[in-house]
C-alpha cells in the first residue's frame, strides 16, 4: 500500500525538556530541498548545495533561510528512499538539546512546506509503504514503554516479525485447504476430490497445537514480564496492611498510625521482584461501619481488588481468627489469596492461628512488617503466584492482547471447522469458518484491520516516531 500524494512531516523526536542533545525527523518528498534550504557546512556555496548521499553524515550549522542567520551547530544524517524507516526520503538533524534552539527549527522546517507529524505518523508510514506489518508496528510501542530487560526483549521477538512469518505459515496452510474445498463446492460437476475428513481435521489439529495453543498460552503466562503484575493489600484496619506495603517497597509511602483506619483510599506505588514489576495497593480496612468516608473507602477498595492478579489478604497473628476475618476471605472469593498473618512478633509461641476454615488459599505466610521479619518468604511465595516457571522458559514469541484475543478467534474457528467434519456437516460450512479464520489473520496484521483498530493503534505513539 501507498500513501497518496504523501506530505512532508516534521517532528522533535527527542522528549521534550533540556539534554546534551535533541533530534529533529523529516520525512517525505520535500525532505531533501527541505534539508538542502536550512543545512550548510563549510564547503556549501551560497547558490548550491552538494548532492546529499544515502547514509552519509554531514557536520555543519543550520541557518534561517530568510536572514540568513546562524542557529546552531548540527549534524544531519541522510536516508534516501526507499532503504528508509519510512520508504521515504527521511533526514535525522542532530542539535544541541535546547528546546528553545529544537522549536525555533522546527518552525522554520514548518514553514517552508512541511506539516507537523502526527503521534505515530512515521510509523504509520513505515507500514503503510510495506516497510513493517501491524505486529511490529505495536512491537515498537511495547520496546518504548517496557519496563524490564525481560519485557524489552520480548518486544524485540515480535519487532524482528516472529509472530507475522508464524501467521503467514498459518495462512499459506489454511489457503491451501480452502481452496481444495472451495474447488469442489464451485465445480461439482467436475468431481473434484474433496481431501478425506480424518486428513482435513489432522491438518488443523497441528496448526492448533503446534501453533496456536503456544501462542495463546504463551500471553496468560508471560503477561506480568510485559504488564507488571497487580497486587493488593487487603484485611480489616489495623493490622498492618500500610506497613506491609512501606516494607516491601522500601520507603514510607503510606500512613502508619496505631488509629485504625488511617487508610481511607487507595495507595499505590511499585517495586521490582526478580525483574518483575509489581504494582501494590494499600487499600482501607474492610469492617463494618457507619463512617461515610470509610464506606465510600471500602466500596473503592472492594472495586479495586476485583482487578488485581493476587490478594494479600493481611490479618494479626496474635489474634484468634473470628467471624470478621472469615466473612472478609469469603467476601473476597478469588482463588488468588495469598493469607498474610502479620505481628508474628507477638504471637503466642507454637499457637499460630486456626486457618482451616479458609479454602482456595495460595499460599500462607508469616510476617512481621515493623522488624521485616518472613519478608523474603512473602516475596517467594508472590513468585510462586505469578510466574511459577523460570524465566528461561519464556516463548520467545508472546502477543499482546488484541493480537491474542485474534488468535484465540482463530482457533475458535478451527476447532469449529474440525467439529463440523467429525459430525459430517455441508462442506460450505468448513469452508466459512477456514474464511473467518483467514480474514482475522489479515486483521492481525494489518492487511485488513478496521479503520478505528487500526487509529487506536498508531494514537498510542508519541510524536516523532
Amino acid at each position: 500500500m501507498n500513501i497518496n500524494e504523501p506530505s512532508t512531516i516534521a517532528a522533535i523526536a527527542t522528549p521534550f525538556g533540556t539534554g546534551g542533545i535533541g533530534i529533529i525527523r523529516i520525512s517525505g518528498p520535500l525532505t531533501l530541498k527541505t534539508v538542502q534550504a536550512i543545512f550548510r557546512t563549510k564547503s556549501t556555496t551560497a547558490t548550491g548545495f552538494p548532492e546529499l548521499e544515502h547514509r552519509k553524515i554531514y557536520v555543519g550549522f543550520i541557518i534561517d533561510p530568510v536572514h540568513l542567520t546562524f542557529i546552531d551547530e548540527a549534524v544531519l544524517f541522510v536516508m534516501r528512499s526507499p532503504r528508509s524507516y519510512t520508504c521515504e526520503d527521511v533526514a535525522e538533524i542532530q542539535l544541541h538539546g535546547s528546546a528553545v534552539v529544537l522549536h525555533t527549527i522546527l518552525e522554520i522546517i514548518l514553514s517552508l512546506g512541511v506539516s507537523l507529524a502526527e503521534p505515530g505518523e512515521f510509523t504509520k508510514r513505515a507500514f503503510l509503504n510495506g516497510r513493517i506489518d501491524l505486529i511490529q508496528a505495536e512491537s515498537i510501542i511495547d520496546l518504548l514503554q517496557a519496563k524490564t530487560r525481560i519485557s524489552a526483549s520480548l518486544s524485540s521477538s515480535l519487532l524482528k516479525g516472529g509472530l507475522g512469518l508464524t501467521l503467514e505459515r498459518i495462512k499459506r496452510e489454511l489457503l491451501e485447504l480452502l481452496s481444495l474445498i472451495n474447488a469442489s463446492i464451485d465445480f461439482p460437476d467436475e468431481e473434484i476430490p474433496v481431501p478425506p475428513a480424518g486428513s482435513l481435521i489432522e491438518r488443523m489439529e497441528a496448526i492448533i497445537e503446534t501453533d496456536l495453543n503456544a501462542l495463546i498460552n504463551s500471553y496468560h503466562a508471560n503477561r506480568y514480564l510485559k504488564e507488571g503484575v497487580k497486587i493488593g493489600i487487603a484485611g480489616p484496619p489495623n493490622v498492618g496492611k500500610s506497613s506491609l506495603l512501606n516494607c516491601l517497597i522500601q520507603k514510607e509511602r503510606s500512613i502508619v498510625t496505631p488509629i485504625p483506619g488511617t487508610t481511607r483510599d487507595i495507595v499505590e506505588d511499585s517495586f521490582m521482584l526478580n525483574g518483575i514489576p509489581m504494582v501494590i495497593s494499600d487499600t482501607a480496612g474492610l469492617h463494618e461501619t457507619q463512617d461515610p468516608v470509610e464506606i465510600i473507602g471500602i466500596a473503592r477498595a472492594r472495586s479495586h481488588l476485583k482487578e488485581t492478579d493476587v490478594i494479600l489478604l493481611v490479618f494479626d497473628a496474635s489474634k484468634e481468627i473470628g467471624s470478621m476475618e472469615t466473612q472478609i476471605h469469603d467476601d473476597l472469593c478469588q482463588n488468588n489469596i495469598i493469607l498474610v498473618f502479620n505481628k508474628m512478633d507477638l504471637m503466642v509461641p507454637h499457637h499460630p492461628p486456626d486457618t482451616r476454615s479458609f479454602n482456595h488459599i495460595l499460599d500462607t505466610v508469616f510476617v512481621s512488617a515493623k522488624y521485616g521479619q518472613g519478608i523474603s518468604t512473602l516475596k517467594e511465595a508472590i513468585l510462586r503466584a505469578v510466574h511459577p516457571e523460570s524465566t528461561e522458559s519464556i516463548h520467545p514469541i508472546v502477543p499482546n492482547l488484541r493480537q491474542q484475543t485474534g488468535l484465540r478467534f482463530i482457533e475458535e474457528r478451527l476447532l469449529e471447522a474440525k467439529n463440523n467434519l467429525m459430525q459430517i456437516h455441508p462442506i460450505e460450512l468448513i469452508a466459512i469458518d477456514l474464511q473467518a479464520a483467514l480474514d482475522k489473520i489479515d486483521e492481525i496484521t494489518g492487511e485488513n484491520t478496521p479503520v478505528d483498530i487500526f487509529d487506536m493503534i498508531f494514537n498510542q505513539f508519541c510524536i516523532g516516531k
